[in-house]
């Protein structure tokens, strides 16, 4: 899983319109949603904000932890314990069954965790083939022949068609 796709997911599942306690706000081209959570597991998280920003060819997304102006790192452990207890009790269908409960997992286990191994990416809407962007392929899909541009033309010109003598397809040997 990449670390877009999980703050991508973040950033949707916080929408006011499903999920109660959510506040938006819009500054020009940044989305702001934020909400007031209360877990035992991880006391000095009092609320977090996703941000959604619009950038030249995309979109960003940023996770601020309480009134910090920093966007949170995941690799923090406060940051994997937040993330852990808030999919754990709203979306637990996203998470692998060891990590369901953040209460069974020791501190020295989280400090070594990588928070994007702990996720199920096909379980979460809007997942694309295994992928955070549809149009990335990899080299196995190349090589496997699913590019998905089988059927264009191999030509290196738009429009540009080959003589019939010298056509590879209509070369008698």
């Amino acid at each position: 899983m990449l670390k877009f796709t999980l703050m991508r997911n973040l950033f949707k599942e916080l929408n006011p319109a499903r999920m109660e306690g959510v506040f938006q706000k819009r500054v020009r081209d940044v989305f702001s949603r934020s909400m007031l959570v209360d877990y035992e597991e991880v006391p000095e998280v009092r609320a977090f904000t996703m941000q959604e920003r619009s950038v030249s060819y995309g979109v960003l997304y940023y996770l601020f932890i309480n009134d910090e102006r920093q966007a949170a790192d995941l690799e923090d452990l406060k940051v994997k314990k937040f993330l852990l207890a808030f999919y754990g009790d709203h979306f637990p269908s996203y998470l692998k069954e060891e990590y369901q409960k953040l209460s069974e997992l020791e501190e020295d286990e989280l400090e070594k965790l990588n928070i994007l191994d702990c996720f199920l990416p096909d379980n979460m809407p809007g997942h694309h083939d295994g992928y955070a962007f549809k149009e990335l392929q990899t080299l196995e899909d190349i090589r496997a022949g699913r590019t998905g541009d089988e059927d264009k033309p191999k030509y290196g010109f738009p429009g540009l068609i080959f003589a019939k003598k010298y056509d590879p397809e209509n070369k008698k040997d």
